[in-house]
């Protein structure tokens, strides 16, 4: 059983964990609108589930492809191979404070050596004036700092490698979601945003794309934002603090949008799913994430704080919420 969290349970967000987390949330998601809609609606919509694929290497992020983008003048997707297996980067820092910018690669300097037709030493003709001895002299001096020069470089070398961790290219799958008509048209699009969608890059910048392509077009479009975590989204009106957000867009309605947000310790506002015409559908999304929370509880550590951090007085409603529900020893 899930733990009762008010509202979002923050321990999802850990990033080592939210990969895991958007799966089961998105499919929670889709399994619950198609029980709601076949009850609501028979026969009348589905529930498609999409996949946006990224190429990743280090820190950088690119939406290279995107099937069933079929919105306005989206241009045609690639198909999605089902035989790739996905690798989980190493930890790296995903917070605000560290990645606000976009990431710098880093490069190793390297130390040029000397030209192939640079003289070292001296020419085989030597002057005729200069003496035997001063030959000698000279030959047993570069002779002493080669032999100095090779004994530094093996003392150097005896100190062993360092470990580092290079930029392998990797290819990550991520899920979304359409409510369709039964001749394909696409209703609504539901996205759950990933690190990927927020930070500050190539990935943030072609998802912004995406969104413009489903606001110029017919069909709704449903945000949401479950990670306190960067920037969200562009939109244009009020400032609105709140660690969650949920952006309803209905086409018809559209340059306005519905902004639904909310702290960790409240909960998670019902909303209306919009299909077409006049139809809609409840969507308790609490419910959802509760679902999703059932199948990776055993995986939480309530005994740390989660990642990202919690302000402060937060932090001290989380310790005094997980001790009432047994989650953590009270303080003797």
């Amino acid at each position: 059983m899930p733990i009762p969290f008010p509202g979002m349970n923050p321990y999802l967000e850990h990033p080592e964990l939210w990969p895991q987390v958007h799966r089961k949330l998105m499919n929670a998601l889709a399994e619950t609108l198609e029980q709601q809609l076949a009850d609501r609606y028979p026969d009348r919509y589905e529930v498609r589930s999409r996949q946006h694929y990224y190429h990743v290497s280090g820190e950088d992020s690119l939406v290279v492809g995107s099937p069933g983008l079929n919105w306005g003048n989206a241009s045609k997707a690639q198909p999605v191979g089902h035989d790739c297996q996905q690798r989980i980067n190493p930890p790296q820092p995903l917070f605000p404070a560290t990645i606000h910018g976009a990431t710098q690669s880093g490069t190793l300097p390297i130390s040029a050596g000397q030209s192939s037709g640079q003289s070292v030493g001296y020419s085989s003709a030597q002057s005729a004036g200069q003496s035997v001895g001063q030959s000698v002299s000279q030959s047993v001096g570069q002779s002493s700092a080669h032999n100095t020069s090779a004994h530094n470089a093996s003392a150097h070398s005896a100190k062993g490698p360092i470990s580092v961790l290079v930029p392998v290219p990797q290819r990550i799958y991520e899920t979304y979601l359409e409510v369709v008509e039964p001749d394909g048209e696409v209703v609504t699009v539901i996205e759950a945003l990933s690190p990927k969608k927020k930070r500050h890059g190539r990935g943030r910048v072609l998802y912004e794309r995406q969104r413009e392509a489903i606001f110029g077009s017919d069909s709704h479009f449903v945000e949401i934002d479950l990670l306190r975590g960067w920037e969200p989204p562009s939109i244009y009106g009020p400032e609105e603090s709140g660690d969650y957000r949920m952006l309803i867009s209905r086409s018809e309605q559209r340059p306005r949008a519905q902004l639904y947000t909310w702290h960790v310790m409240e909960t998670i506002p019902l909303v209306a799913l919009p299909l077409s015409g006049h139809d809609e559908l409840p969507l308790d999304l609490k419910a959802v994430v509760d679902r999703a929370c059932d199948r990776t509880d055993l995986l939480v550590n309530y005994q740390q704080n989660p990642l990202p951090p919690l302000r402060h007085n937060e932090t001290l409603w989380l310790e005094s919420f997980l001790q009432e529900v047994g989650m953590r020893p009270c303080a003797s």
